[in-house]
Parts: C-alpha cells; sequence; structure tokens
C-alpha cells in the first residue's frame, strides 16, 4: 500500500512540475537545506509533503531528509530520494522516543549549522502551497530566526503573545545562531522529558527573548478531538493583526575565547558572573520574525488530508479549504505519537 501511494505521488508531481530556477533557493539565503524527517509509519504523509514541495522546486538538491529507521533508509533511493542523515529510533514501546526525536533533529540542525548552511525546518504536516521563499527572503536582513507562530506551550504563549513553531522555521547560519542553538542542544539534553518547541519556547523567553510589537496567536478552527488540545478561548483578529510580522530579539554572551563547550546564557546570572570574572564576553544580539498568521496557518482539525492511518490521501482537500489566495504554508497539525 505504500508503495502504490508513493508511486502515485510521485506520478502526479511528475506531471505538475512548475519549473523553478535553481537560483530562486539560493537567492538571499547561502547554502540552503529544507530539512524534513520521517518514519516508517510517516512515509506516507512526507510524500504527501513532497507532492507540494516538488511543484515549486522539482529539485531536490536542497533536501535534507533525517531517516529514522531502517525501512526509510531503505526504501527512499527507491524513489529517487537519499537520506542525509541516518539514526535510527529506539523500539516504539519506548517512553523516550520523542524525546529522543527532537534531540536528533535538533542535533543535526546544530551540525548544519556549523557547516554554514542556512536551515528551513519543516514538519510533513506543514504544506507548502506556496513559494514561501520571497517572504524569507524579505526579513532576512532584519532577522536571524523567522518561524511560523504557534501557541504551543500555552504558558509560553500567555506571557509572550504567541510562541515559535518548529514545524516550519527558518535559521540564518551565522555565529550568533549557531552559539544560541548549541546552547539550546546542551539545555535540551538536560530535560528528563524534551519536546523541542517546548524547550525552545522556554529557552528564549528564559534569555530575555521580548518584542516590539506583542503577537497574537489566531488558531484557524478549534475543535475538541482526542487529537487537539483543548483551548481556552477563541481569539477573532483584526486584519492587521493577521497581516503583521511581528519581531523580537535577545541577546546571549560569549567568550571570546570560548570553546565549543561553553556557551554563557544569560538565563544564569550567576554562570555570567563567573565567567566574566576570567573571560571577555562578546554579545550577539539575536533577532526573531514571527510571520503573518494570514499566509502561514496553522489549522487544528481532522482532515481527509491525511488519515491517521495513512491509507487515504486526498492531494485536492487542502486546496479546498484554502479559498484565500495569499496563504503560503498551512500546518494541518497531527499530533506526534510515541509510536512511530
Amino acid at each position: 500500500m505504500v508503495a502504490k501511494l508513493v508511486q502515485f505521488c510521485l506520478q502526479i508531481s511528475a506531471l505538475s512540475f512548475i519549473a523553478v530556477s535553481d537560483s530562486v533557493l539560493s537567492n538571499g539565503v547561502k547554502n540552503l537545506r529544507v530539512v524534513v524527517s520521517t518514519s516508517e509509519k510517516y512515509i506516507p504523509l512526507l510524500f504527501n509533503w513532497l507532492l507540494y514541495y516538488k511543484k515549486i522546486f522539482p529539485d531536490s538538491s536542497s533536501l535534507y531528509i533525517i531517516c529514522l529507521d531502517e525501512v526509510v533508509e531503505n526504501q527512499l533511493p527507491n524513489y529517487g530520494l537519499n537520506c542525509s542523515h541516518v539514526h535510527y529510533l529506539p523500539p516504539r514501546s519506548s517512553i523516550h522516543t520523542l524525546t529522543i526525536l527532537w534531540q536528533i533533529r535538533s542535533n543535526a540542525i546544530l551540525q548544519l549549522l556549523r557547516n554554514d548552511f542556512d536551515i528551513l525546518m519543516s514538519d510533513s504536516d506543514a504544506i507548502w502551497i506556496s513559494n514561501p521563499l520571497p517572504t524569507i527572503f524579505s526579513l532576512v536582513n532584519a532577522a536571524d530566526i523567522i518561524s511560523s507562530r504557534a501557541q504551543f506551550p500555552e504558558d509560553i504563549a500567555r506571557k509572550a503573545g504567541a510562541t515559535l513553531c518548529m514545524g516550519f522555521i527558518y535559521i540564518r547560519a551565522n555565529k550568533g545562531t549557531t552559539a544560541l542553538w548549541q546552547d539550546f542542544y546542551y539545555f535540551m539534553l538536560k530535560q528528563k522529558s524534551s519536546d523541542d518547541q517546548r524547550d525552545f519556547n522556554v529557552y528564549l523567553l528564559a534569555n530575555g527573548l521580548h518584542y516590539s510589537n506583542p503577537p497574537k496567536i489566531f488558531i484557524s478552527s478549534i475543535v475538541s478531538t482526542k487529537f487537539v488540545y483543548q483551548r481556552e478561548e477563541q481569539i477573532t483578529p483584526t486584519q492587521e493583526q493577521e497581516n503583521e510580522t511581528n519581531f523580537g530579539e535577545l541577546m546571549i554572551f560569549i567568550p571570546s575565547n570560548r570553546n565549543d563547550s561553553h556557551i554563557v546564557s544569560t538565563s544564569s546570572s550567576k554562570s555570567n558572573q563567573n565567567v566574566k570574572s576570567s573571560h571577555s564576553l562578546e554579545p550577539f544580539l539575536i533577532r526573531i520574525a514571527l510571520l503573518p498568521h494570514s499566509k502561514f496557518r496553522r489549522t487544528c482539525y481532522p482532515t481527509p488530508l491525511l488519515r491517521m492511518n495513512h491509507t487515504n490521501i486526498s492531494t485536492t482537500h487542502i486546496r479546498h479549504h484554502h479559498k484565500h489566495s495569499n496563504i503560503i504554508n498551512n500546518e494541518v497539525y497531527l499530533p506526534k505519537s510515541i509510536d512511530l
């Protein structure tokens, strides 16, 4: 069934490629890698995502696929794709499977940043309706991290107004972001149970993230199902709020003679005081942009786009739900399971 579905998706995609110059992927960013991960159970979801991605970018040279088990590693070459990073997850019964998944992905991002690759990380349930790169290119000179917005974790969203969504996030490769991501990765490793979106937003807020224009998160649809968080309230946004990009910043400090294992976070004042006595600290301002909700949406409802048993995918359903032509990316949120 999986093989037939994959073959169908690739045939449809081959018939509907939109020719895009290779320069589109390099205009405004350097050495871009589009990072997506998958395991055996999520192969149909990956190929459904690829159906939309390849309509925009037929060339897969910038695609960076994290393969999480042997089945994926063996199957992808049959369809002209290869694993860029291989790290097998533990047995499905492990309660730490999700924690390890987020750590694997974050470590892969760190290695790419260290090698001077800009990152565009996309979950395979974040469907590319149209080309997101022009919007990103328009912001790269004003922000180091550009993200769609979310409401999880809710406690951070209440304080900050919205959170960064790890399902669609762009990270410029520079000294500051590499240092920040390395420190964040070590922060993750200290947690008993990790979730990269929770951990990253907790980390940013603890390190002083603040916005010049406080953001808001707007959920496209709020329903009560076993797959979706029950929201406390629904906010009706104004058109101006829907279309705005929110800018924030935080400062991190790095010893000028540091080694790769020593980053100083502003969240630990005692640590900062100890380091200041023996090292000269180099400050880095990290600038963050939250993408407009009108173009980068989260749709939290069960959808025929992907059946949870992965046996029936409708490639037209998502367009039926998007009557507004300005939508660029839509995350049809599917909560992740330890049964990966």
